[in-house]
């Protein structure tokens, strides 16, 4: 009787392990085609790329003046670089040390990911940054030229207190 139950128990056991190894693998699976789905979307290759800033089109809504340096922003995978923006209330120098030149390197790298596609947002993830923050994205297409056969694209990024007007800078081969 004694043997009879510890071998229920031990099936049991073993039934509870190959559950718990089967739900494991469906949520690893489940992360795995979410991952796979987010990396191949529409949005995803399409926001790989240097743009442009068009500061005329775009605006930064803070409680201080916001001077750009540099209009460039580069998006490749899973990084973001920034162009560096300095606020009326910063102390800008003609000389920079070192640190300072490292801590405006660190604050324009960051990270972006998705957060929704409907409407397709993304997080842009750059501490101490300006444009640090969740925006929307949409992407537009303008023919230009008399004849229209320059297209040129357009990304827009917004949020409550931004709107920036992106315009992606084609890459030409190399010769």
């Amino acid at each position: 009787m004694i043997k009879k139950k510890n071998n229920i128990r031990l099936l049991l056991i073993n039934r509870l392990s190959i559950v718990l190894i089967i739900v494991l693998l469906i949520i690893l699976f489940a992360i795995g085609i979410n991952k796979y789905r987010i990396v191949h979307s529409r949005i995803y290759t399409n926001l790989q790329g240097t743009y442009e800033i068009e500061l005329d089109s775009s605006y930064v809504y803070r409680y201080f003046d916001v001077i750009p340096f540099g209009f460039v922003v580069q998006i490749h995978k899973d990084n973001i670089c920034l162009p560096i923006f300095k606020s009326e209330n910063s102390t800008t120098n003609a000389r920079v040390t070192y640190q300072e030149i490292v801590k405006i390197e660190e604050e324009r790298n960051g990270t972006w990911e998705m957060i929704s596609f409907d409407p397709d947002s993304i997080f842009i993830e750059a501490e101490g940054h300006l444009l640090n923050g969740k925006y929307q994205v949409v992407f537009k297409t303008y023919k230009t030229g008399s004849l229209g056969y320059t297209t040129v694209n357009y990304m827009y990024l917004d949020n409550d207190s931004t709107h920036l007007c992106l315009k992606r800078i084609e890459q030409s081969a190399a010769p």
